[in-house]
């Protein structure tokens, strides 16, 4: 089942339907061109009712999302609420809860979008809803993120009371469809959605050394993740989602410890950096690289590669042609760790053309060859040179005169 997973991921939430008659990814292409949506707007309705009498509810949310796509196109920005009222009509409407669940994160995502972008525009005041709806434009900041929370929860609850049969149909609605090394049961979508709200809302760093932390096995990383004083109470609150998320998927040890990898990613990410923070996360992850787990082994390759091909970076020092030679295998670490790796990464498909791409880039060449304009007679020339991946570099000196430079005839060169 896992074989070419995140391939599968990629490919099933912007192409076809095997059951529909919607290409998703030719209409995002027509809705960002404004490309015939009047006829759009009406092959996405009639799918959409087939849809909703198939009770096909992952795909009925998906058609009202392009549909309020191509109204937020067709109407003035002040409309914005009035687009979407929709959503409210069907969560105050008897329609099934899974239904319901997906306009619970819709109307989230819509909300937060208004609090980030619009709601301290000068006009914000002028985003009116339907009569009878809530007047979201009207709410301060910490009202919008309690109705924000409230959506948000309402889903989570709906989601661990219903069962659905492709959870697939419903990646769609996540903020980082990529993040699932294992198959994802809907619950599991809903709930790394409700992190991705509150983890970007969280603006708190630790100021303490998270290294203790990072150096716990998998297992008590989990289980005492509760007692972390060295972080903020908001950050706490999310790496205690990601416990009970793990906790939720306890039976499935692939998806458990995968969660884990995502609980200490968080934490490292939402501590300031350190030395010793850095150094114990990065020896996590070669020990994970080892994990019997396939989610687990890819993860952790995957995050080690990244770090090792940025920080290859530090190694030439943008300015004074400086160098620190403890950078200086990092490309070749990278690269060696990646193709010693490439087997476990041939089951996720997207990180791996990621860390093809990475390999290409590291293996790619280039020099650049610096020295002055002019150059005084029995005077040494003096040649900077900056080079990667290149074994040999000729250089040939010749003899020239104004008229050659000035109508740049070198033929006889």
């Amino acid at each position: 089942m896992q074989k070419l997973l995140l391939f599968f991921i990629a490919t099933i939430i912007c192409v076809t339907s095997f059951s529909q008659k919607l290409d998703w990814k030719e209409i995002d292409k027509d809705i960002a061109a404004k490309k015939n949506l009047a006829d759009l707007n009406q092959k996405i309705e009639t799918e959409k009712n087939i849809a909703y009498q198939n009770k096909s509810y992952g795909f009925v949310g998906r058609c009202l999302e392009k549909q309020l796509y191509i109204e937020d196109l067709k109407n003035e920005d002040t409309s914005y609420f009035k687009n979407a009222s929709f959503i409210d009509s069907i969560l105050n409407s008897s329609a099934a809860p899974i239904l319901k669940s997906v306009m619970h994160i819709m109307q989230a995502k819509r909300i937060v979008y208004f609090r980030r972008k619009l709601v301290f525009n000068s006009n914000s005041k002028l985003y009116k809803n339907k009569i009878g709806h809530t007047e979201y434009c009207n709410l301060n900041l910490v009202e919008l993120d309690s109705v924000i929370d409230y959506h948000i929860e309402k889903a989570v609850a709906i989601s661990k009371q219903e069962t659905v049969a492709n959870p697939i149909d419903f990646l769609w609605l996540s903020s980082d469809p990529l993040q699932f090394f294992f198959m994802p049961k809907y619950v599991d979508i809903i709930t790394a959605e409700q992190i991705f709200f509150s983890s970007n809302r969280v603006s708190n760093y630790s100021t303490d050394n998270n290294s203790k932390w990072m150096e716990k096995s998998a297992d008590d990383f989990l289980q005492t993740i509760d007692t972390i004083t060295t972080t903020s109470s908001e950050t706490k609150s999310i790496l205690k989602l990601h416990k009970n998320w793990a906790v939720e998927n306890k039976e499935n040890k692939e998806a458990y410890y995968f969660i884990e990898t995502l609980a200490r990613k968080f934490l490292k990410n939402h501590s300031y950096n350190n030395t010793r923070t850095t150094e114990a996360y990065q020896a996590y992850l070669e020990q994970q690289i080892k994990s019997p787990y396939r989610a687990v082994q890819a993860n952790s390759v995957y995050q080690r590669c990244l770090f090792l091909n940025m920080e290859a970076a530090k190694y030439r020092q943008e300015y004074g042609n400086k160098y620190d030679t403890s950078y200086r295998y990092h490309y070749a670490k990278a690269l060696r760790l990646f193709e010693a790796n490439e087997s476990v990464l041939d089951s996720f498909g997207v990180v791996k053309d990621i860390l093809v791409k990475m390999k290409s880039q590291i293996l790619s060449q280039f020099v650049v060859i610096k020295t002055s304009e002019n150059f005084l007679p029995q005077e040494k020339i003096t040649i900077k040179t900056s080079y990667k991946n290149i074994k040999n570099i000729y250089v040939k000196i010749v003899k020239t005169n104004a008229m050659e430079i000035l109508y740049g005839d070198h033929s006889k060169h």
